[in-house]
């Protein structure tokens, strides 16, 4: 048993050395632009739920916050409640906007062996609009279709954007 025990401990020590965290590889940059609002919250609709609340700060820091809510008032609940995601990385990210209203974020999700960070990528249609085409993990894999279109909610105030994982 003791045996068990101890090859149990090795094998699990063993993965844990060899988890190895993602890097974002864009940078952050200042946005000056004017294609997506910043004063509030992004939201898309699903089966009668909210989810999925990406703000957007002009640092060029992204925080996507996690949640399914039932009415946008629950919502706005729930982001004054998320000032404790400064604890970890989840959630976090930088955005880029390129040319023709094509966006990109990166983002940090946590799993088993480190942060990984996913890439969203898709087309503004408009400052309180953008839709979401495709999901993968900055590596290229697990890539998956999407068909997510964000709304947007002002709302003040909304969590700042000093953290200490975006730099």
């Amino acid at each position: 048993m003791k045996n068990i025990v101890l090859i149990l401990l090795v094998l699990f020590l063993l993965a844990a050395t060899c988890c190895k965290d993602d890097e974002l590889t864009i940078r952050k940059q200042p946005y000056f632009g004017d294609e997506l609002r910043t004063d509030g919250y992004y939201y898309r609709k699903e089966n009668n739920q909210y989810l999925g609340f990406p703000c957007f700060y002009r640092d060029g820091c992204l925080l996507l916050m996690s949640g399914r809510e039932s009415s946008l008032e629950l919502v706005d609940n729930y982001i004054e409640s998320v000032f404790g995601y400064k604890r970890n990385c989840s959630g976090w990210g930088i955005f880029l906007i390129q040319n023709e209203g094509l966006i990109r974020l990166e983002y940090y999700r946590g799993s088993d062996c480190g942060w990984q960070v996913y890439v969203e990528e898709g087309t503004i249609l408009n400052d309180t609009t953008f839709k979401i085409t495709t999901l993968y993990r900055v590596d290229g894999s697990d890539k998956q279709g999407r068909n997510d279109i964000y709304h947007f909610r002002q709302f003040y105030p909304k969590p700042d954007s000093t953290n200490t994982f975006i730099k």
